[in-house]
C-alpha cells in the first residue's frame, strides 16, 4: 500500500486546487519516510488523513484515469467502494462478455463457499453502480468479393438473440437497482465495414471516454484500395456497396416474448452510427420500444430512406408505432434523421431530377406531427430534425381545443421553408410569416416553455428562430440567427409579445420584457453538421458525438461538393451520451 500511496497521493493532491493550503501541507509531508539516525518527522499514514481529504484524493484518481488505475481498488474496501463505482458506471459489452455476464448472474450463494459469496457480492456492486451500457453487436465478416455485391448481409439471428440475452440479464436487475436510471446504447456493424469502401465512416458511438478518432484504420494496400489511395478516397463506392451497408436487418421477432418488458432501462440511444438495423417503419423497432415500459429518454437517429415514394407510408407507420409502443413516462424525445448528400448522388445520380429535389426538400406528411402534438402530452423536451416540418406541428397544435403539453420546456423543430431562396418568393415569405405566427399561438399552450427553436441547416446555409425565457425572471428574447437575414413582421412581433406576457403571467402575474436580436453568421458550411455547429443552438438537436461524426465523415472527400469560405474547425465532443 505504501508504494501505491507514494505514486498516486502526490498526483491526486496536486489536482485539488492551489487554494487548499491544508492539502498542500499534507502533500509536502513524506508518506513513507525512511528512518535515519537524525530525527525525522512522524510518518503520515493514509488513516491519518481526514475522511473528506481521502475521498477527494480517490475521486481525483478516478478522474485522472492513469494506466492501471482500476487495480487500485484492491488496496482496501474504502478504495474499492470509490473506484469500482466509477469503473462500473459505464459497461461496454459484446456477445462474448454478455455470455459471461449472464453466467455470473446465475449464481447460487451456497453456505460455506466463500468464493461464490465474493462473486455474488461483486455482481451486486456492479448492478448497483452501472449507469450506462453500450451493447456492440458484431455481424459476420465478408470478403472483397462480397463487399460490392447486391447480396444482403445475413445476420443469422445474431441481433435478436444478443438483445434477448441482454434484456434477460437486465430483468434480473430490477429488484436490485431500487429505481436508479440506466441508459442502453446499441451499435450494429461488421468488422469488415471499415476495411473496404467505408474507411472514413464511424460505426461506434463517440464519447469523451473514447479517443478523438475511433475509426479502425487497416493497413493500406499498394495502389488503389477500394477507391482509396494514401489515406484519401478518390473514387466513390459503388451503388451496390452503399445499398449493402444501409440494408435493413430483420431478426428481432423474438423480442415479443418478453412479457412485461424490462423496467430497469430508462434511457435508449439508437445513434446514426447504426447504418443497418431498424428503420422507422419496421415492426422490429416497434417491438424494441415496447420492451421498456419505464423509458423516460429516447435518442433516435435513423437514416433517411432512399425510396422517396416510401417516405409518407413510413412516417405514418412510425407515428402509429410511437403511440402504441412508447412508454407513457417518456419525458425527453430527440429524433434526428440523418442523411448524406454524397451518397444520394451514388444511389440516385447527381443529375437526376428526383435527386435534385431530394437535396433541397424532404417529402413529409402531417400525420407524424399530429401524433407528436396530441399524444405525447408528458414530454418535457422534444426535438425533431429533418423528419417533419414545424408548420405542420404548430397547425396541429392550434387546431385542437384540447391539445395541450403543459410540461414541455424545450422544443426544437426544422422547417424547409427557412431557406435563403425563400427571400425571392413572396408566397414563401408569407408562409414563413404564418409559420412564426402559428408558433407563437402554439407556445401559449406550453405554459412551462423556456426555449423554442425553429431552424434549418444544409450545405451552404443555416438559420434559426429562437425564443428564450430567462429562468426566474420576466425577461424573454427573440433571436434570428443565420447566414441570411429575415425581417420579422409587426404581426409576428405582436403575437410573440402577447405569448411572452401569457407565459410570464402564469408565474409572475406581470407583463414580459421581450427584446429582439439579429445575429449574422459567417463561415464555411459544407454539410448539415457544419450548419448545426455554426448555429450553436440552445437545444441539443443531435448528440454531440453524432454531430462530430457527421462533420468528420465529410472531411477530405475529393468527389463531394465544395463551398469556399472560412473553415470551421471540427472539435471532439465535449459531453457524454448518457
Amino acid at each position: 500500500m505504501g508504494n501505491v500511496l507514494s505514486l498516486l497521493l502526490p498526483q491526486a493532491l496536486s489536482t485539488l486546487g492551489s487554494s487548499n493550503n491544508r492539502a498542500r501541507r499534507l502533500a509536502s509531508r513524506p508518506v513513507d519516510a525512511a528512518h535515519s539516525a537524525r530525527k525525522v518527522p512522524k510518518p503520515l499514514f493514509w488513516a491519518d488523513l481526514p475522511a473528506d481529504i481521502r475521498l477527494r484524493i480517490l475521486e481525483a484518481v478516478t478522474q485522472q484515469r492513469h494506466r492501471g488505475w482500476t487495480s487500485a481498488a484492491a488496496v482496501s474496501t474504502e478504495w474499492q467502494d470509490v473506484i469500482e463505482k466509477e469503473n462500473f458506471r459505464r459497461l461496454y459489452l459484446r456477445r462474448e462478455s454478455l455470455r459471461f455476464l449472464e453466467a455470473r448472474m446465475k449464481f447460487n450463494d451456497r453456505p460455506g463457499q466463500a468464493t461464490t459469496r465474493i462473486r455474488a457480492a461483486r455482481m451486486e456492486t456492479l448492478v448497483r453502480h452501472v449507469e450506462y451500457i453500450h451493447l456492440d453487436i458484431e455481424l459476420p465478416r465478408y470478403n472483397c468479393d462480397q463487399c460490392a455485391s447486391d447480396l444482403e448481409l445475413r445476420d443469422q439471428g445474431i441481433i435478436g438473440s444478443t438483445l434477448l440475452i441482454l434484456l434477460g440479464v437486465l430483468r434480473t436487475w430490477e429488484s436490485r437497482r431500487q429505481g436508479k436510471e440506466l441508459t442502453l446504447e446499441l451499435s450494429v456493424c461488421s468488422p469488415s465495414d471499415v476495411e473496404h469502401h467505408f474507411k472514413n465512416f464511424f460505426f461506434k458511438p463517440t464519447t469523451t471516454h473514447m479517443q478523438t478518432d475511433q475509426r479502425v484504420r487497416p493497413r493500406q494496400r499498394p495502389g488503389i484500395d477500394h477507391g482509396w489511395i494514401k489515406g484519401r478516397q478518390i473514387v466513390p463506392p459503388p451503388r451496390s456497396a452503399v445499398l449493402r451497408l444501409y440494408t435493413r436487418v430483420e431478426s428481432c421477432d423474438g423480442l415479443g416474448v418478453l412479457g412485461g418488458g424490462v423496467g430497469v432501462v430508462t434511457g435508449l440511444n439508437l445513434g446514426r452510427n447504426i447504418r443497418r438495423f431498424f428503420q422507422p417503419a419496421s415492426f422490429q423497432l416497434w417491438q424494441l420500444f415496447g420492451c421498456f415500459p419505464r423509458l423516460t429518454t429516447l435518442n433516435y437517429e435513423p437514416w433517411r430512406p432512399w425510396e422517396e415514394d416510401k417516405m409518407w407510408a413510413a412516417d405514418h407507420i412510425f407515428g402509429i408505432m410511437m403511440i402504441n409502443s412508447l412508454s407513457k413516462n417518456l419525458k425527453n424525445l430527440t429524433i434526428f434523421e440523418d442523411f448524406n448528400q454524397n451518397l444520394d448522388d451514388i444511389i440516385v445520380g447527381p443529375t437526376d431530377v428526383v435527386n435534385v429535389y431530394r437535396r433541397i426538400s424532404r417529402r413529409t406528411t402531417d400525420e407524424l406531427p399530429k401524433k407528436l402534438s396530441r399524444y405525447l402530452s408528458n414530454l418535457e423536451h422534444l426535438s425533431v430534425a429533418y423528419m417533419i416540418n414545424a408548420e405542420d406541428f404548430f397547425i396541429a397544435k392550434t387546431s385542437s381545443e384540447t391539445d395541450h403539453q403543459p410540461w414541455l420546456r424545450t422544443l426544437a423543430l426544422t422547417s424547409q421553408l427557412l431557406r435563403k431562396e425563400s427571400l425571392a418568393d413572396p408566397d414563401k415569405l408569407t408562409m414563413i410569416d404564418q409559420l412564426l405566427y402559428d408558433a407563437a399561438l402554439a407556445a401559449r399552450r406550453m405554459r412551462c416553455l423556456r426555449t423554442l427553436v425553429v431552424w434549418y441547416g444544409m450545405e451552404g446555409e443555416a438559420c434559426a428562430f429562437i425564443y428564450q425565457r430567462e429562468k426566474g425572471t420576466r425577461r424573454s428574447c427573440i433571436t434570428w440567427r443565420g447566414t441570411w437575414e429575415l425581417e420579422l413582421s409587426q404581426r409576428v412581433r405582436k403575437a410573440w409579445k402577447q405569448t411572452a406576457d401569457i407565459i410570464t403571467g402564469e408565474v409572475w402575474d406581470w407583463e414580459a420584457t421581450l427584446r429582439f436580436e439579429y445575429q449574422h453568421l459567417e463561415g464555411r458550411i459544407g454539410n448539415h453538421g457544419d450548419a448545426i455547429a455554426l448555429l450553436d443552438l440552445p437545444v441539443e438537436v443531435v448528440s454531440p458525438g453524432s454531430l462530430w461524426q457527421i462533420r468528420k465523415e465529410h472531411e477530405g472527400i475529393p468527389w463531394s461538393h465544395k463551398h469556399e469560405g472560412d473553415i470551421l474547425e471540427v472539435e471532439p465532443p465535449d459531453s457524454e451520451i448518457d
